[in-house]
């Protein structure tokens, strides 16, 4: 269980550098942890980086778990287990993955880590990564949800990926409008020069 008895979230994804999900992974983390319902954690499979350090003074823990790398190497399982022993060890009940190669190694551990839920995020058409489609086509089975970012996406993951459209659903990519509200004139035509 997270803090005060909260479920816990893992948000786990191979990468915190700067790009559109890992913005939509971090927005996800501070928005659970404002409504308070939830106690979010990131992980990534790789190292954090200064993104990782900005979630960790917001509050938010974030593990680097040095397990990156193709699960055909030879310590592929040992990864898999150090994943599955973080969801244990923190009693994390939702699991939600981000990213290729945190969505494998995810759902493969979570098998052995007993969450509740895992949720994988699908963000891309990868009709030009057909080991993507196979490992998405053995893994989907492990996962009660697949959330696709668009219709579109929605649309390939039912159909060429074949995963089942009972648990295929889409949330566009919200938009803070708050970071766009209008400012001073002013201000921005001195910015503007």
């Amino acid at each position: 269980m997270g803090e005060v008895g909260r479920p816990g979230v893992l948000l786990l994804t191979g990468s915190l550098g700067p790009g559109g999900t890992e913005l939509a992974l971090m927005t996800l983390a501070r928005r659970l942890r404002a409504r308070g319902h939830f106690e979010p954690r990131v992980a990534v499979l790789g190292g954090g980086g200064a993104w990782a350090e900005m979630l960790r003074g917001e509050g938010i823990a974030v593990t680097e778990l040095g397990i990156a790398g193709p699960l055909r190497r030879p310590r592929a399982l040992a990864r898999l287990l150090r994943l599955a022993a973080l969801v244990r060890r923190e009693g994390i009940a939702i699991v939600h993955t981000f990213l290729f190669d945190a969505d494998v190694y995810g759902m493969l551990a979570c098998r052995l880590g007993f969450p509740r839920a895992v949720i994988t995020t699908r963000r891309a058409i990868k009709a030009h990564r057909p080991h993507h489609l196979r490992a998405y086509r053995l893994t989907d089975r492990f996962v009660q949800r697949i959330v696709a970012n668009s219709k579109a996406v929605e649309r390939f993951t039912v159909e060429v990926e074949r995963a089942p459209a009972a648990k295929v659903m889409t949330i566009p990519n919200g938009v803070d409008v708050e970071a766009f509200a209008a400012g001073s004139a002013a201000r921005g035509r001195g910015v503007l020069g």
